[in-house]
């Protein structure tokens, strides 16, 4: 494939997924973070992007399967906007509140699945990956080797992907697969998202290998949906598999931990309120302090979590 036919363009937090956080099929609410702006409508297509991000190059520089993990994401996001529509058909009946079982297990491994995928496709992740496979190989391995060999450890999809694979992939899904998991409710649609759209929290961040279950994991789906996920002895204290209404301080909680993981942007689908500022504002300071004392805030409390 000739390079300029290949998607130079390719984006780390999905379009289809901004889509649902717009209010038009084109743009979206943009608010640049650190110092907070007034926020502007722009184009979906212009955010969140990297050139060539997941392409891989031998050592003449040619393009080894272009596009290949391209198509692979591609048809993810498919399947992304088939099971958010199905949540979505079930979401809004308050009889569901009841249920004991709201997601099949299909639903489920399919959204632990989707959520580890978010978080290894990042530009930060994988520059992370590759900084770890230089420290170990820069003496063998050319730059585009290295540079090959993290994106297979971040996005195994050149070959079967295997469960006792030790892959970076592995390490981030094999954590969330035995939390609990429930879909929270906002009726106004007032849930915004980031250029991280995945807030990951552990309380054992001295020894990350010997993590089994992460503390809680939170994911706006769209301005009225969000996936939680409680491991460990939070989820002890709430049901499992469930769907609830997000209470204020619930729904405090979700933008909290949203504004906290952004990187650069917070992305909505409405202007956002001063309340709204206020909780962002107040998230980022809450980071820098964490940053500046290298201590990673749990920005609860999800013990409010109905």
């Amino acid at each position: 494939m000739c390079e300029k036919q290949i998607t130079k363009k390719q984006h780390y937090v999905p379009r289809t997924y901004l889509r649902g956080f717009s209010p038009d099929p084109k743009r979206i609410w943009s608010y640049s973070l650190d110092p907070m702006d007034s926020g502007k409508l722009v184009p979906i297509e212009s955010v969140c992007r990297v050139n060539f991000l997941y392409e891989v190059r031998d050592d003449n520089d040619n393009l080894i399967a272009p596009n290949w993990i391209e198509k692979i994401l591609g048809g993810l996001e498919g399947m992304f906007a088939t099971n958010l529509s199905a949540l979505e058909k079930k979401a809004f009946h308050r009889e569901n509140y009841k249920t004991k079982c709201f997601f099949t297990t299909e639903e489920k491994v399919f959204w632990k699945t989707y959520i580890a995928v978010q978080i290894i496709r990042s530009p930060s992740v994988i520059q992370a990956s590759v900084d770890v496979t230089k420290e170990f190989f820069e003496s063998q391995l050319s730059p585009n080797k290295i540079q090959a060999f993290a994106i297979s450890q971040c996005l195994p999809f050149f070959d079967e992907i295997k469960p006792e694979d030790k892959t970076a992939f592995n390490f981030f899904l094999k954590p969330l697969l035995n939390m609990s998991m429930a879909l929270g409710v906002d009726e106004g649609g007032t849930i915004f998202t980031s250029d991280n759209p995945v807030y990951c929290y552990t309380s054992h961040r001295d020894n990350l290998n010997e993590i089994t279950e992460y503390d809680e994991v939170v994911m706006p789906l769209s301005p009225k949906l969000v996936l939680v996920l409680l491991g460990g002895e939070a989820a002890k204290q709430h049901e499992r598999n469930r769907l609830f209404p997000l209470k204020t301080e619930d729904l405090d909680f979700v933008k909290r931990t949203t504004a906290y993981n952004a990187r650069s942007w917070i992305f909505s689908q409405n202007t956002l309120t001063e309340e709204d500022r206020t909780i962002i504002e107040q998230a980022r300071r809450d980071k820098k302090e964490d940053e500046a004392t290298s201590i990673c805030r749990d920005s609860r409390s999800s013990d409010s979590l109905a």
